[in-house]
């Protein structure tokens, strides 16, 4: 998108790739609301009732959850997905991808702002973003987004300064079942500040090119410290080598099935082994990472614009 700066192709990205799409009703109010009801439930009580916002990322709810692994894993949604970035998708195998939700309740601020998320890119190539209640922007809470690059923005915030206000855009959503699609990996975004007393929830969840030949937009290490401190973090740190392995299994046979689609008897030993240690490409990065294990936070940042391309910026 050049609103947005960009202006080359990247190794995992058209600009026709990079975009938001305007607020759409994706599912009806009563859906999202048996949705809101599944994510209240999986929310962790609070310990203190005198704190003036309490704020958790639900995470790994399409483990927990069937009406919300049903909603994350529905062909007509990744059909419609598919249909907003023109290509196919699918679903994300890393299940703890699937159906996050972030919750925030809000006491009375008396009129004040408080901050209820930080700027961030996602690890997956797209996500839709969807309102379960509280961000139709009555008391803020928008979804936020940056209007420059990703490594514009992130460059302003690792150097301690704040986003200027002109550059950022708020995307209200009317209502419950209400979001946009978004290619989160390359959109510099987060839940706006808010004023209490609000119930706010947002469901987000990812998906991947069906194209395997598309590159990787997913995270090339383990970052340590990167779960939110809750009853289930344990568990995601146990699943995410599997998830991750079938990720990678995925498109390592959709590389060996193109493979085996071809007509081979024309082709040199040295092009069959180059066209194999191709398909074996994914499998190799996979057994690397977990070798690997945690890394900084900043590590993984730098590792992640590195591999999926840097952009210049726009001219002063």
């Amino acid at each position: 998108m050049k609103d947005l700066g960009y202006k080359s192709v990247t190794s995992i990205a058209q600009l026709s790739d990079v975009l938001i799409s305007e607020p759409i009703e994706i599912v009806r109010a009563e859906e999202a609301l048996g949705l809101r009801e599944s994510v209240c439930r999986l929310a962790e009580k609070a310990n203190d009732e005198h704190v003036i916002a309490r704020c958790q990322v639900v995470r790994g709810a399409a483990y927990r959850s069937t009406m919300i692994r049903d909603f994350c894993l529905d062909d007509k949604l990744a059909d419609f997905v598919g249909r907003a970035v023109d290509r196919q998708v699918v679903a994300t195998a890393l299940v703890h991808q699937l159906g996050i939700a972030n919750y925030a309740d809000i006491l009375s601020t008396d009129g004040a702002l408080v901050n209820i998320g930080g700027w961030h890119i996602d690890q997956n190539a797209y996500v839709i973003v969807m309102s379960l209640g509280g961000m139709d922007g009555a008391n803020q809470g928008h979804l936020e987004y940056f209007l420059g690059t990703r490594e514009e923005g992130l460059e302003i915030i690792l150097a301690g300064r704040k986003i200027p206000d002109e550059r950022v855009r708020k995307v209200p959503l009317p209502g419950p079942g209400w979001g946009i699609v978004m290619h989160g990996s390359m959109v510099l975004h987060r839940a706006g500040p808010a004023i209490g007393p609000l119930h706010r929830i947002s469901m987000v969840t990812a998906f991947e090119p069906r194209d395997v030949t598309i590159p990787d937009q997913n995270l090339t290490c383990f970052v340590e410290a990167a779960y939110a401190l809750n009853s289930i973090e344990h568990r995601e740190r146990q699943a995410r080598a599997a998830e991750y392995a079938r990720h990678k299994a995925w498109r390592t046979k959709g590389h060996l099935d193109d493979f085996l689609s071809r007509d081979l008897w024309d082709l040199s030993p040295d092009e069959i082994i180059d066209q194999l240690t191709f398909c074996a490409k994914d499998i190799v990065e996979c057994v690397q990472l977990i070798r690997r294990g945690d890394v900084s936070a900043a590590i993984a940042i730098s590792e992640y614009l590195l591999k999926t391309g840097s952009f210049p910026l726009e001219d002063e």
